[in-house]
């Protein structure tokens, strides 16, 4: 009876699990690959990770209606054009991703989507340059793709002339989901956007067109590079409100935003982020991000060129921690030019422990590295160093709102604060200069400690994310009875502590250890950590960094395939409890090899 109840029970459990498929893309080079163990082919392969595609676009052609939820597509270490693979075009855009599909790269330095500006005038191997006209965005995200993650990939140079369309992703119409989110993770975006005539209504990276439904979305580590958009909309990220019951709720953590270029007639501005339409309730958080080197050019009213919130009705919830404002600029020679790096002109705006630094305009009209209009915007634990502006430096004040300012330190500068309207009160941030009516009370702020952001090196040809310590190598390699995963670093910064993470199928990960790391150093370390528990098949390890504040960075996959060596013989098969067991037996079953090794394998 109880045996039965067993099965039953198995029978019912075994009905509710999402079978998920998983695909395989990979170049004509096995250097870098951690996914694949053969270079792909679109003649004679199945999109196995033996047997890959040559491109995305040749698996996505062949398995187009077959996704189903919960699928991945792991797309391995190499650069893929639009003109490579010999099938059509290569494209490489132009899709519609409507599942909660999972596209996965080898890291964002080592699989790279390069669609080169893709025009009708580019096409090669035949076709009609009608029909690829204006298909150069990658991947529309739409329908029942609530949930799909696009990871450790890097994407560069594509456009869009087509308004409200994003120039790389659109997430648009998406069913509504309260739990599921769409995800970007450790996706480095570069030299993307049109530029010139005709590059009207879409933004230079990503278009999230929120309509009446609640639409979440995630943005996790990687970073946006000299993106240059001449499109009426924001240079990086766009949000456009679609109705009273529309809910957004987008995250961006751990982002870097650096020399990035918007220039149009309209909408003013937003290098990186411009928020506008009719929203509902929505709220927009950002969160450990550097936002360096950013410009707004052109010569009407331009306002923020790092971040520039509005709205035609409803108020935006915007929250902004830790993250530092430096080196952005308004180029151009604005009349009325608000907020050199941020303008509020609308919303609920609260931020804590950022740095705004040498932030500037070139010529012109500007009031305020930071602005606000008719906004509610609350500052606390800040600090304000070396910003230039016409009306005041650090922050400018212009409607009928209210700005309340505590524990936030100021440079010395002819006017610091400037006030036309509204409410405006100062506490606890010394005595900065001001003009207009600017309550000013309380004592000194207390020392401001900088926030850790991401960084970056090089320059808009050649830049990257990089985390906080100098990795030289992260590898591993299997021996007879264990893994060994080692790692080099040549300089760290307060580095507390490695995790080692570990997965069987790369999307599912568990802690395999922790290692203590060296803090501040800048002689070259070398740590090592095993892992006993070799499983028959492929194992993807990745490293994560952390500080000494907590602060976290995570590193490229590797893999170890531990298939078993088909030239040695089975000597034995125990159970977990050291008993010699038929290969029929089920659970977990070791087997003993004449080469010394021995492999755990889960019978059913």
């Amino acid at each position: 009876m109880l045996k039965l109840i067993g099965l039953l029970l198995f029978i019912i459990c075994w009905s509710n699990i999402a079978f998920t498929a998983k695909y395989y893309v990979n170049d004509n080079s096995t250097t870098g690959d951690v996914f694949c163990s053969a270079v792909g082919s679109n003649t004679t392969g199945n999109g196995t990770s033996s047997a890959p595609y040559a491109t995305f676009n040749k698996l996505w052609n062949v398995r187009t209606g077959t996704f189903s939820h919960g699928d991945t597509i792991f797309v391995d270490a190499g650069t893929y054009t639009s003109y490579s693979g010999g099938d059509g075009f290569g494209l490489n855009c132009g899709y519609t991703i409507q599942v909660r599909l999972h596209i996965k790269g080898a890291g964002q330095s080592k699989t790279i989507f390069d669609n080169q500006f893709f025009t009708s005038s580019n096409v090669k191997n035949g076709g009609s340059s009608t029909a690829v006209l204006n298909t150069y965005y990658f991947a529309q995200i739409t329908g029942g793709a609530a949930g799909a993650t696009i990871n450790d990939i890097q994407f560069k140079k594509y456009q869009y002339k087509t308004n409200f369309t994003g120039q790389v992703f659109t997430i648009n119409s998406l069913t509504t989901s309260t739990t599921n989110k769409v995800k970007f993770n450790n996706v480095v975006f570069s030299e993307n956007g049109a530029t010139g005539s005709g590059a009207s209504g879409n933004s230079a990276v990503l278009l999230i067109y929120t309509f009446d439904q609640t639409n979440k979305v995630e943005i996790n580590g990687g970073g946006f590079f000299c993106n240059g958009s001449a499109t009426q909309y924001g240079g990086c990220i766009d949000i456009l409100g679609g109705g009273a019951s529309a809910n957004l709720k987008l995250s961006i953590t751990d982002v870097a935003f650096a020399g990035n270029q918007k220039n149009d007639s309209q909408y003013d501005g937003g290098v990186v982020i411009h928020t506008s339409g009719t929203f509902g309730t929505d709220s927009l958080n950002i969160s450990n991000c550097l936002i360096d080197g950013n410009n707004l050019g052109f010569a009407s009213n331009n306002c923020g060129s790092a971040i520039y919130i509005t709205t035609t009705s409803g108020t935006p919830k915007v929250t902004i921690s830790n993250s530092i404002f430096r080196n952005n600029t308004i180029s151009s020679s604005p009349s009325a030019g608000f907020g050199g790096s941020c303008y509020f002109a609308k919303g609920v705006v609260s931020i804590s422990g950022c740095s705004f630094d040498n932030n500037a305009f070139s010529n012109g009209t500007v009031k305020g590295t930071l602005a606000s209009n008719t906004a509610t915007l609350t500052i606390s634990n800040s600090s304000f160093s070396g910003n230039t502006a016409n009306t005041a430096n650090d922050i400018h004040m212009q409607g009928a709102g209210t700005v309340s300012v505590s524990n936030t330190t100021f440079s010395s500068s002819a006017t610091n604060l400037s006030r036309v309207a509204g409410t405006f009160t100062v506490t606890n941030s010394g005595t900065p200069s001001s003009t207009g009516t600017i309550t000013i009370s309380g004592t000194s702020p207390s020392a401001f400690s900088s926030p850790s952001v991401p960084s970056y090196t090089g320059d808009c040809s050649s830049l990257n994310i990089v985390l906080p310590i100098e990795l030289i190598s992260f590898e591993a390699k299997k021996t007879e009875n264990y893994n060994l995963i080692t790692w080099k670093t040549a300089a760290e910064i307060d580095n507390d502590f490695f995790t080692v993470f570990k997965s069987f199928d790369g999307q599912n990960f568990e802690v395999l250890g922790y290692v203590k790391g060296a803090g501040n150093s800048t002689i070259e370390n070398s740590y090592s950590l095993i892992d006993r528990d070799k499983v028959n098949g492929i194992v993807y390890y990745q490293l994560k960094q952390t500080d000494y504040n907590g602060e976290s960075h995570f590193s490229d996959l590797i893999s170890v395939d531990n298939q078993i060596n088909s030239q040695a013989t089975i000597l034995k098969i125990t159970n977990l409890l050291g008993q010699e067991v038929s290969k029929n037996e089920s659970g977990i079953l070791i087997y003993y090899y004449s080469d010394g090794s021995n492999i755990k394998i889960i019978q059913n």
